[in-house]
């Protein structure tokens, strides 16, 4: 109940806060006019999904370690207007301004309103790991007309659920997942994410199956690939071929091959 209460109230605030309006701009990407993305760099609400810099709904960055995939990710969010990254492993501090505790995250977002500026890097300490994400996250929905990048996605779910029941967090929490909010209610808040993890088998199938955006480096091992074939369909076989910093940009509708050296 409290969470179709929030999903309410978030909706109303999206509809009066203008997020219909756009910021002018194209994207063109490797030649090629991104159907997926075919509003381009346009802030706002497009095909009903949250857009910022060309990142528009649920993204998902997947491939092994040392692939290029966190770096491909850090490239596509650079340009937003709004950023908040989860950064659990520090390998993103070049983004915006580290912080490691909510009240921080707190301060800068409450200097920035609904349309100021900001990007921030958080890398909790101390603590249980889902609590803090549970506070960021929930932050980043509040706030809105942001995008929320978060690495190891896999470390706040499971392929099951939305959260990491491992967590003792769960134990006393009596508010619904974030990422269950994201995922189930995205297309009705201004925001998009954008989560990366090595391994798709063990992120939330809902993720993986609502998500309008792939981008996905060379994998070869079966469960890897069956948790992405339902999604990707045939050019999940292209996969175990794909050259060494090179990735297949899948998106509804169709796909490209993204060749190139490190970024």
């Amino acid at each position: 109940q409290g969470l179709d209460a929030d999903h309410a109230v978030l909706t109303r605030q999206a509809r009066k806060s203008g997020a219909s309006s756009f910021d002018a701009g194209d994207h063109e990407h490797g030649g090629n006019r991104r159907r997926q993305g075919s509003a381009g760099h346009k802030t706002g609400f497009v095909d009903g999904e949250y857009q910022d810099a060309g990142v528009r709904g649920l993204v998902c960055v997947f491939g092994k370690r040392n692939s290029g995939k966190t770096t491909r990710a850090r490239e596509l969010v650079r340009g937003a207007r709004r950023l908040i990254v989860w950064d659990p492993m520090a390998c993103c501090g070049e983004l915006g301004e580290v912080v490691w505790q909510p009240g921080q995250l707190k301060a800068i977002l409450a200097r920035a309103g609904k349309s100021g500026p900001f990007h921030v890097v958080y890398q909790p300490e101390g603590g249980d790991l889902v609590e803090h994400w549970e506070a960021v996250a929930w932050m980043a929905i509040h706030a809105g007309h942001l995008i929320l990048l978060a690495d190891e996605v896999d470390g706040i779910c499971s392929a099951g659920s939305s959260k990491d029941a491992s967590s003792p967090y769960w134990k006393t929490a009596t508010r619904r997942p974030a990422l269950d909010h994201i995922v189930n209610y995205g297309r009705h808040v201004p925001m998009a994410f954008v989560g990366i993890s090595r391994a798709p088998q063990d992120v939330w199938r809902r993720l993986r199956g609502q998500s309008g955006r792939m981008l996905v480096f060379s994998m070869d091992d079966d469960l890897e690939l069956d948790a992405i074939r339902s999604r990707l369909g045939r050019y999940t076989d292209q996969l175990p071929a794909l050259k060494e910093y090179t990735y297949l940009d899948w998106y509804d509708g169709g796909a490209v091959t993204v060749e190139g050296g490190r970024l």
